[in-house]
């Protein structure tokens, strides 16, 4: 009797960590490593850098990153007409997913290297970008679009679950159909130096105190709200720091650098002095 409640109290976190993750990690480069798999319940991947065997019988909920919003550079697959502005930051083209063509390029990618390869979910990233390019009445025109783009993926595979980036304005149109919200910088993040290196800084308080009551609205709608904060992770004492903050308003923190290419730091790995 007692080996059977003990199992079924694991079983029981291990379905309530898939719905709702301790620790969510972000890495973009290279395979996860063990302690990856073991500090975090859900990881977000470039697709491209594991096959199916690297995680299938994993108990970790892996997720496939894919960039909605922007493009590193263009190729005769990637029409320049779909460009409608830069990304300086990143040195990237922002893209316009009010074009059909351009959504069905998003799907033939997903179809040839999302869903072979069994991830759990797809991570939405560059939601927002068209902000810098896009006011008023394009702007809107561009949201709709965008719901439209995610509730076609929810609807064509409805077994992945979907983490999405700062989908603010268009949250009341898809929040029935994702896993969890995104939201970088909080209290820290980064910005290029005129001679292309990284800075990082804190955020001014009049932003994240603007961001914490939307984020905790995204929550109290039994949404899991992930934030991610960058930082030197060398400094063990504000990764501790920033890791306390961002849970003390019941988000999930991932700490980590500007490139997201070093494994992090979360609630259940939190840095020794």
């Amino acid at each position: 009797m007692r080996i059977a409640i003990v199992m079924f109290l694991l079983m029981s976190c291990s379905l309530a960590a898939l719905q709702f993750p301790r620790s969510v990690a972000f890495l973009y480069h290279g395979k996860p490593s063990e302690s990856a798999y073991r500090y975090f319940d859900w990881i977000v991947v470039d697709p491209n850098d594991l096959e199916t065997e690297d995680f299938v019988r994993r108990k970790n909920l892996v997720f496939a990153y894919l960039n909605v919003g922007e493009a590193e550079k263009l190729s005769p697959s990637l029409n320049r007409q779909w460009v409608i502005g830069r990304n300086d930051l990143w040195n990237s083209y922002i893209m316009d997913i009010r074009v059909r063509e351009y959504r069905e390029y998003l799907f033939r990618k997903i179809e040839r290297e999302i869903v072979p390869k069994k991830f759990a979910g797809i991570f939405l990233d560059t939601l927002d970008s068209y902000q810098l390019v896009l006011k008023g009445k394009d702007a809107e025109e561009y949201e709709i679009a965008l719901a439209d783009f995610i509730i076609q993926l929810s609807n064509r595979y409805p077994h992945l679950r979907i983490l999405v980036n700062r989908a603010f304005h268009i949250l009341d149109n898809i929040e029935h159909l994702i896993s969890g919200f995104v939201f970088e910088g909080l209290y820290s993040t980064w910005e290029k130096t005129k001679d292309n290196k990284v800075n990082y800084f804190s955020v001014p308080e009049n932003l994240t105190q603007f961001y914490i009551p939307k984020l905790k609205s995204i929550k109290k709608k039994g949404i899991p709200v992930i934030v991610i904060d960058y930082t030197d992770i060398r400094n063990k004492k504000q990764v501790k720091e920033l890791i306390e903050k961002i849970s003390n308003h019941g988000f999930i923190p991932y700490i980590s650098v500007r490139n997201l290419d070093t494994l992090g730091y979360g609630p259940l790995n939190i840095p020794s002095n």
